[in-house]
């Protein structure tokens, strides 16, 4: 009777032991929007004389852009010039401009800002990103490939701000980076807590992502909103922002992602 009695003692602890066990896993439920069959445009040269417009009609207002000194912002040339002391100027759609094709209407190529003229747009090669071009990084950008632990292949980006450093947290989907989550220098939200930080040099990041454990991480991760926020795609070998409103404007499929640690 006494060895029966150890053997079911035995059974049911190693049985509150999983419970136990179980009851300590944490789960990180991601949901983000991911676009499907990007095609993008760029505009040509200088981009003189290739206006955004409100409507695919040459006789619509046409972008505007508002330089504050310290911020910037856009409005259509039909709208009340309010903001004093400000600098007032038709954009341009020129070669560093890059935006979602929304398609086509008459001669005019829809974009995430506006419609442009089709003859004054250029399509963009996009070539298929991977994680080690995330790690060798670019000019100004400093990304950080996580590499092991349950957030591996998870890529967050440095991005440097007047408040401080911002990270956005994003994974490669079908040949570009996705970054649907930011964080920011000392922000707790109930989670873990980031130092403020500026970069001393566009080649160190703040912190280093890899040092941090699954805990840590699963704090970062916890009680953040997903909205995709940015896009990183490569072209002509270099890593170029691509940075969304909304990306319901966009074809995309809603990606789900679990994490149990």
């Amino acid at each position: 009777m006494k060895a029966i009695f150890k053997t079911v003692m035995a059974g049911l602890l190693c049985l509150a032991n999983v419970s136990i066990a179980q009851a300590a896993d944490k789960v990180i439920k991601l949901e983000y929007k991911v676009p499907t069959n990007l095609k993008l445009v760029t505009g040509k040269g200088d981009g003189k004389g290739a206006y955004i417009y409100k409507k695919p009609d040459l006789k619509s207002p046409k972008l505007l852009f508002v330089d504050q000194g310290e911020g910037s912002f856009y409005q259509w040339s039909n709208e009340k010039k309010t903001m004093h002391r400000s600098s007032y100027s038709t954009s341009q759609f020129g070669k560093y401009w890059f935006s979602p094709n929304l398609g086509t209407s008459g001669n005019f190529v829809k974009t995430a800002e506006g419609y442009v003229e089709k003859n004054k747009t250029v399509p963009v090669a996009i070539q298929p990103l991977t994680l080690n071009d995330l790690k060798k990084g670019g000019e100004y950008q400093e990304f950080q490939v996580i590499t092991k632990g349950k957030f591996k292949d998870y890529v967050v980006y440095d991005v440097e701000g007047e408040g401080g450093v911002s990270y956005y947290i994003g994974r490669i989907h079908d040949g570009v980076a996705v970054f649907f989550m930011s964080i920011y220098s000392g922000d707790v939200d109930g989670g873990y807590e980031l130092d403020n930080c500026h970069h001393a040099e566009y080649s160190e990041a703040c912190h280093d992502f890899n040092e941090f454990t699954d805990q840590e991480l699963g704090k970062l991760f916890g009680n953040k909103s997903c909205k995709t926020q940015l896009i990183v795609f490569k072209h002509n070998g270099k890593l170029q922002d691509l940075w969304l409103e909304d990306i319901s404007k966009l074809p995309c499929k809603t990606v789900t992602e679990t994490i149990t640690f």
